[in-house]
């Protein structure tokens, strides 16, 4: 089903429509998120992002799309507490993160959210399955499921060879195993194929979405990756830090040419705006 708007403009909900309500479990809720910084010597430009509303249900994908600079990796970070809102709120199970102080964000961080990077933030001097349980030995919790974790993802028979002597996708495959194997319920994932050729990514977004069969209750992808976007169940087409659109179970096709319109929207606009200020 198509996604609607709030009272906030370009703020969106996606409705969810089951027999039985009380089945749904929450995830993540973003209610009126906004962003700002203005132009200093140091950056060039303002930004504003929002506002952003919408809800991520348990075993939900959601795919963020977008040119650069629109705001994508911004979003990413304010929903793991690395960036703080300038107005608005974020929870997830009842847990507000714009009221937890750094310490407590980070906690969060290594428990319950896994933030996956496109530089994979591995450490190159440990083998996979140290690497994979690092998290859960920092904790002292048991790391009886690393390798059934491992063997998922296809590096089981890697276990024991330092990451430094990975592929970039199976490096990337290690930190996604990682996160799993804390116990993240919501993977971040920031670009995580931008890196990879075609083949290895296909690779790494089977395993993103294989996480979901693994005790991960929710995944959120900023990408520019139309073909790893259009697995997601929900695909954000962002323009100029805010959701312009929300495709449902897209085809790379149609997520290109929302992201062709946007462009041409945003163009238009920027256009507009330079000839009025002559």
């Amino acid at each position: 089903m198509p996604a609607h708007k709030t009272a906030s403009q370009n703020s969106y909900v996606i409705p969810i429509h089951i027999r039985n309500k009380a089945e749904v479990k929450r995830v993540l809720k973003a209610t009126d998120v906004e962003f700002r910084y203005r132009a200093t010597a140091r950056t060039e430009h303002s930004f504003h992002l929002g506002p952003i509303s919408f809800e991520l249900e348990e075993g939900e994908s959601i795919a963020v799309v977008g040119t650069s600079g629109c705001g994508k990796s911004t979003l990413l970070k304010l929903l793991s507490g690395s960036l703080r809102t300038t107005v608005g709120n974020i929870e997830y199970g009842g847990i507000n993160l714009a009221k937890l102080n750094d310490s407590t964000a980070a906690k969060l961080r290594r428990t319950s959210l896994g933030v996956i990077h496109q530089d994979y933030s591995v450490l190159p001097f440990l083998t996979v399955k140290e690497n994979a349980t690092l998290p859960s030995r920092l904790s002292r919790r048991s790391t009886s499921g690393t390798s059934h974790v491992l063997h998922e993802f296809g590096i089981e028979h890697l276990q024991d060879r330092l990451v430094s002597n990975l592929s970039g996708g199976q490096q990337q495959r290690v930190a996604i195993a990682r996160a799993v194997c804390q116990g993240a319920e919501i993977l971040l994932c920031d670009e995580p194929t931008g890196a990879l050729d075609a083949i290895t990514a296909e690779n790494v977004s089977n395993a993103l979405y294989r996480s979901l069969n693994l005790g991960v209750r929710g995944l959120i992808i900023s990408t520019h990756d139309l073909l790893l976007a259009s697995h997601a169940k929900y695909v954000f087409v962002m323009s100029q830090g805010r959701i312009k659109q929300v495709l449902s179970d897209a085809s790379p096709e149609s997520i290109h040419m929302a992201l062709r319109h946007e462009y041409s929207d945003s163009s238009q606009e920027s256009s507009a705006d330079h000839t009025g200020a002559r």
